[in-house]
């Protein structure tokens, strides 16, 4: 195997498992009463703070040019929900519950797909499709008078990513990498930081330097995937995401003492395999994945 392909592996794996931890400090915060947008806001103006910085001491702060202002702002209100969904739902869900819900963001990414960019699946990827919405289904067990607030907020967090996603598909033609991940975090921040006032309430150091920590992994992962799908086999890094779910099932046992659910075991058994089957589905097919970060 290519050694560049190898790198990219072992760097989309230390990604996956940095946004795990992530996802730990985010859930630590939120049981501690920190509002889901005190933590977006905070985190938006360090990420901010620190790709000015960098880009600065580089000399590259032209890479931040951009025309299209308008959509990045756009962008920003749509990842308020896809960031504040999945974390709002931490309150209520484990973490390996959410996950799996999350999870959907990629079959929302191939139905629209198909709407926004025209793409066309074969009867193939379309059973994979269905057969992913069937394992959130048994992962969530639906009977609809006790069903989760926390399964609602991860779906809607979920779809919020798949409009990033295809978003940031339509945009990278005329916008670079680091201008997508700068003024998304730019334009979320700026939105949480108008809610911010109507939900603020004192936070103590130790609080403060949970959120910082929030951040900065969320730095370091999304540059270590935009660095991993550098890489020239990048179709195959795409299954590594999948590995969250085993960083959450682990984390809930191992810090919150929780043993996932049968069903939500089954159903996310079914959500990964029918996840794997696609992206060979579209690797036979000649159309490796691509992934924007957020």
């Amino acid at each position: 195997m290519n050694p560049s392909t190898v790198r990219g592996m072992w760097l989309m794996a230390l990604a996956i498992f940095v946004l795990a931890c992530m996802d730990v400090l985010a859930k630590i915060l939120i049981e501690n009463n920190v509002h889901t947008v005190t933590i977006l806001s905070i985190r938006s103006v360090i990420i901010t703070v620190a790709l000015l910085g960098t880009l600065g001491f580089q000399g590259k702060l032209s890479k931040l040019r951009t025309k299209r202002l308008g959509a990045h702002i756009l962008r920003g209100m749509v990842g308020l929900t896809a960031v504040g969904g999945f974390f709002a739902s931490l309150e209520y869900l484990p973490l390996a519950d959410a996950v799996v819900v999350f999870f959907t963001g990629t079959l929302f990414v191939a139905v629209a797909s198909v709407a926004v960019l025209k793409e066309r699946f074969g009867m193939h990827r379309w059973l994979a499709i269905l057969a992913g919405y069937v394992g959130v289904a048994i992962a969530i067990n639906p009977g609809f008078e006790e069903l989760s607030v926390g399964y609602i907020l991860a779906l809607v967090g979920s779809l919020s990513y798949a409009g990033l996603f295809i978003s940031g598909k339509i945009m990278s033609k005329t916008e670079s990498t680091t201008s997508l991940v700068f003024y998304f975090n730019t334009g979320l921040g700026i939105i949480a930081l108008c809610i911010l006032p109507f939900v603020w309430q004192p936070i103590t150091l130790k609080l403060w330097a949970l959120i910082f920590g929030v951040a900065m992994l969320a730095l370091a992962g999304h540059l270590a995937i935009t660095q991993a799908f550098s890489s020239r086999e990048a179709s195959l890094l795409a299954p590594i995401e999948y590995t969250a779910l085993l960083w959450a099932v682990t984390f809930d046992y191992v810090i919150w003492a929780h043993t996932p659910a049968s069903h939500t075991l089954w159903g996310g058994a079914v959500v990964v395999v029918s996840g794997l089957y696609f992206l060979y589905r579209e690797r036979q097919n000649s159309t490796p994945p691509s992934h924007e970060a957020l």
